[in-house]
């Protein structure tokens, strides 16, 4: 199991890289060909703006993987031991429950955009393959969360 993981999170870095990567040199070329040429590219702002979308879920899951996802651990540092890993675990069902809420949600606006043929103004790509990055974060997410319960690793939230 935590092979399938260390393979899944190294994937999904070398993911969130490119897509970072990739995100700088759109906006520098944006700057470039505004203030440079005077001629701003419309395709390279609306694939920064694609890049972004997918950017958020993506990065959400990298984050999950490594328990730094964002939880108030105000409450976790002032009880015991034993309350703390209950504090924890409920933290983990909390992310599970959001999890499968962005999943079923993501697959529906997935299937929405696809059915209404909803395409991108400037590239004319259709909106379900680029709302694909939410259902893909949170199956990412589940799996972790899976994987994380089954192998029973400390929970460290913060």
């Amino acid at each position: 199991m935590s092979h399938l993981r260390n393979l899944l999170v190294t994937l999904l870095g070398w993911i969130n890289f490119l897509i970072v990567f990739v995100l700088l040199f759109i906006v520098l070329w944006q700057v470039f060909s505004r203030y440079v040429l005077n001629d701003p590219s419309t395709v390279s702002e609306e694939l920064a703006r694609i890049l972004l979308m997918c950017l958020g879920p993506l990065g959400a899951a990298y984050a999950l993987a490594f328990k730094e996802h964002m939880a108030i651990d105000l409450l976790s540092h002032k009880v015991s031991e034993s309350k703390r890993k209950i504090i924890q675990t409920a933290i983990s069902i909390f992310c599970g429950l959001f999890s499968v809420i962005l999943l079923k949600g993501g697959i529906e606006i997935v299937q929405s955009a696809l059915t209404m043929k909803q395409k991108t103004a400037a590239l004319g790509l259709p909106m379900g393959y680029i709302y694909l990055a939410v259902p893909i974060g949170a199956a990412f997410m589940l799996i972790f969360l899976i994987i994380d319960t089954i192998s029973g690793e400390e929970v460290n939230h913060g």
